[in-house]
C-alpha cells in the first residue's frame, strides 16, 4: 500500500522501496546487538546481552528464510472430495493469488504453469488477485497462456485486480476490465457474477464465479440464475466473505484466497490472528471450513503483497482436487 502510495504521489521506483524495506527490516532485527556493542558488552560475558544477540541472530534467520526461501517453495497439496453424482473422476487445479508485480515475475508464472501442466488437469479454476500494480504488470502473466488444461481455464477477479489494497479505497473499474480482455487472449475465461455449465468426460459441473466483494459489484442472484441444480455446484470466488452472501443458495463446494493463510503462521496456527482481511473468525483463513454447512476451501496462494514474506510453513500452495 505504502509503494502504491510513493509512487503515485512521488513517482519512486518500487523497486528502491521494496529494497528499502528489506534493509530496514533486518538491520531492525540487528538493533539489538548493535545496542550491546556500542555499550561494549561482550559475547558470553552478560547474559541478559547474549539472550538479546541470540534471539535477533534467531530472528534474522527467520526472516530471511522468511522472505527469500518460504515463499518459493511452491507445494502441490492433493485433496479427494466427494461430490455428488458423478459418473467418473475429475481432477481440479485451483490457484490464487498471484499477485504479479513487485516481488514475482514472469519466471515465477513459467514454473506456476509447468507445474500445473504435469498434473494433467481436467479444469483450472483462478481464485483471483493476479497483479498488484497497475497496467504495467498485465506482461508478466503472458506465461498463463501455456496451461495446457483439457477443458477451459476459467477464473475470477479480486479486490488487487481493481486496484485495492483495503476495503474502503476506490476500485478502479478500467483496470479490472482491461485486466479481463487481457486474460481473454491468454485463454482464461473470467466469471463475473455467472456461470459456466462445463462438460467432463461424462459429467456436467456448473462453475459460478462471483465478482470481487470489495468492488461493489456482487450480484449473487445473477451468479445463481442460470445453473441447473441437479449437476453440481461449485463456486468461485476471491474472498471468503462472499460465503455470507450465498448462504441461501444451494453449493457443493466454494473455493476462495485472499487471505493468504494470514501470511505469518506456525504450521496451523496463524501467528497474528486478530490482523485479518476477512470479517468471518480467525480459523477461516486457510484450508476446508464449514459455513452453516457449507464446504469452503481457502488457499493461502501462490503469492505474495504488502511484504515478500511468509513464514513458517505457510507455503505457496498449488490445490489439486481430485472429485469423486
Amino acid at each position: 500500500m505504502l509503494s502504491k502510495f510513493y509512487k503515485r504521489k512521488f513517482n519512486i521506483n518500487p523497486k528502491i522501496l521494496i529494497f528499502i524495506q528489506d534493509a530496514v527490516f533486518i538491520n531492525l532485527i540487528f538493533a539489538p546487538h548493535i545496542f550491546s556493542l556500542v555499550f561494549k558488552y561482550h559475547l558470553f560475558l552478560n547474559h541478559f546481552y547474549d539472550i538479546i544477540f541470540i534471539a535477533s541472530l534467531t530472528l534474522c534467520l527467520l526472516s530471511i528464510y522468511g522472505a527469500f526461501i518460504e515463499p518459493n517453495i511452491v507445494i502441490t497439496k492433493h485433496i479427494r472430495f466427494n461430490i455428488r453424482d458423478l459418473k467418473e473422476r475429475i481432477r481440479i487445479v485451483f490457484f490464487s493469488d498471484l499477485h504479479i508485480g513487485p516481488f514475482k515475475k514472469s519466471s515465477f508464472i513459467n514454473r506456476i504453469t509447468d507445474t500445473i501442466n504435469k498434473l494433467n488437469p481436467d479444469l483450472i479454476l483462478i481464485g483471483g488477485d493476479f497483479i498488484t500494480g497497475r497496467y504495467e504488470t498485465f506482461k508478466y502473466l503472458k506465461p498463463l497462456k501455456n496451461l495446457g488444461a483439457k477443458y477451459p481455464t476459467l477464473a475470477v477477479i479480486g479486490n488487487h485486480d481493481y486496484d485495492m489494497d483495503l476495503p474502503f479505497e476506490k476500485p478502479y473499474y478500467k483496470i479490472a476490465n482491461s485486466l479481463v480482455s487481457y486474460l481473454k487472449t491468454l485463454n482464461i475465461k473470467v466469471l463475473r457474477n455467472c456461470s459456466e455449465q462445463i462438460k467432463i468426460k461424462y459429467n456436467i459441473l456448473n462453475i459460478i464465479g462471483i465478482d470481487d466483494l470489495w468492488s461493489g459489484k456482487v450480484n449473487i442472484e445473477k451468479a445463481f440464475s442460470k445453473i441447473n441444480s441437479k449437476y453440481p455446484i461449485i463456486v468461485l470466488t476471491h474472498n471468503p466473505d462472499t460465503v455470507k452472501h450465498i448462504s441461501n443458495n444451494k453449493t457443493d463446494l466454494i473455493l476462495a484466497g485472499h487471505t493468504h493463510g494470514n501470511t505469518f503462521r506456525f504450521f496451523t496456527i496463524p501467528l497474528c490472528p486478530f490482523i485479518r482481511n476477512i470479517k468471518l473468525s480467525s480459523k477461516f483463513l486457510k484450508g476446508f471450513q464449514n459455513y452453516y454447512n457449507k464446504k469452503i476451501y481457502i488457499s493461502s496462494g501462490v503469492g505474495e503483497c504488502f511484504t515478500r514474506m511468509r513464514f513458517i510453513g505457510n507455503f505457496p500452495e498449488i490445490i489439486v482436487l481430485d472429485l469423486k
